[in-house]
């Protein structure tokens, strides 16, 4: 495992600690330098955070302060059970996909040459992630709401089936709808029905269209075409 584990840039003003602190009699940074040790105890001696079959009391030997283990129960940072006892979110910051994440986004930041001797801290990693995680749900959400404007006739599976292949094959013509479009095609569903909406999509797909039409009105079934504007040449007749 590497020898190494990230420093929270500030970690001696959480409010964990603060608490940490009061509860022990001691200053922040004493107590911050106490939970990097810790950290690193179960960095090179535990599996995945975990130290089963060992009282927490160990830490209080550890740290060399007394009351240390259950000062960090009391502060979240540490859970106990019947086993033994585990540091909290131990993959998210100390596992070996955590170093990796750091260590690749160490060297984007240097690819990019944005890095300005920014430290490497469990805070940054934490509210990057959770930007992400944020980032993803909204995105979710988003797809989410484009792809199920539906009304509530139309949220059967053989509906929902047809509207999702109608929906890749535009993709696939590189023809995708726009919002527009779909707001025009749903009020199309709700004029003509839901058996009949199924068989229009059947039939746009089976002819290669990319547009919807009753299939019910023979006149409906394609575009109209334009009026010929041809014109025929006739010769002059000499006198």
């Amino acid at each position: 495992m590497a020898a190494w584990i990230k420093w929270n840039h500030g970690l001696e003003s959480r409010p964990e600690v603060l608490a940490m602190a009061r509860s022990l009699g001691l200053d922040p940074i004493h107590v911050a330098g106490c939970c990097m040790v810790a950290w690193a105890w179960g960095d090179r001696e535990l599996r995945n955070g975990r130290a089963a079959s060992v009282d927490v009391a160990q830490l209080d030997q550890i740290a060399r302060v007394e009351n240390f283990g259950n000062a960090m129960v009391k502060a979240g940072w540490l859970r106990c059970d019947d086993s033994g006892f585990v540091f909290s979110k131990w993959d998210r910051h100390n596992s070996k996909s955590a170093k990796q994440r750091a260590l690749a986004y160490l060297r984007q930041q240097k690819l990019r040459g944005k890095n300005g001797g920014e430290n490497v801290t469990v805070g940054s990693f934490q509210k990057r992630d959770q930007s992400k995680s944020k980032s993803k749900s909204k995105n979710k959400n988003k797809n989410k709401n484009k792809d199920s404007p539906l009304p509530p006739d139309f949220q059967t599976p053989e509906f929902q089936s047809a509207w999702t292949e109608w929906q890749s094959f535009r993709n696939e013509q590189r023809k995708p709808m726009t919002a527009s479009t779909i707001k025009k095609q749903i009020a199309l569903f709700q004029t003509i029905g839901h058996d009949a909406a199924i068989a229009s999509i059947n039939q746009s797909i089976r002819n290669g269209w990319q547009g919807l039409f009753d299939p019910r009105r023979e006149d409906s079934r394609r575009p109209a075409r334009k009026p010929s504007t041809y014109v025929p040449f006739q010769r002059e007749e000499k006198p």
